[in-house]
């Protein structure tokens, strides 16, 4: 709050972090939006800017790196929002459970490989110690 970003707070309790992208459904007004971890720091700009292109003719936009689908850097459409409040009313929260509802594109090796190394951009810092390990 002190750096005079809005604060949107989950709605959905104890639903982790498929909440929050419905909470940024919810305040988004029936616009896509664009999701990114906050221990994803070295995603660039250029891929969030790709992401945000391509939601138009989805419902979900997301990178897909050596580790797997990263939904928490991923753009999603409003009508993800039905689909996750059901199925975190079901008591599922992994992020990709909705997705056999929705229309995702997955964006695999040879469209991230022009906006980016795959593996490293998707590395995730969650401590000062994890800085060291950012050059790699």
């Amino acid at each position: 709050e002190g750096r005079g970003a809005p604060v949107v707070v989950d709605q959905l309790a104890d639903a982790g972090p498929i909440a929050g992208i419905a909470a940024g459904l919810e305040e988004c007004g029936g616009r896509p939006g664009l999701f990114l971890a906050v221990d994803l720091p070295l995603v660039p700009i250029p891929l969030l800017a790709h992401l945000a292109e391509r939601v138009v003719s989805w419902d979900g936009v997301v990178p897909v790196s050596p580790r797997g689908p990263e939904p928490l850097c991923a753009a999603y459409a409003p009508s993800c929002l039905a689909p996750i409040r059901r199925w975190v009313a079901a008591g599922e929260m992994r992020m990709t459970s909705f997705w056999p509802e929705v229309r995702v594109l997955e964006l695999g090796p040879l469209e991230l490989g022009a906006l980016g190394d795959a593996e490293g951009i998707f590395r995730n810092l969650n401590a000062p110690a994890d800085l060291s390990l950012k050059a790699r």
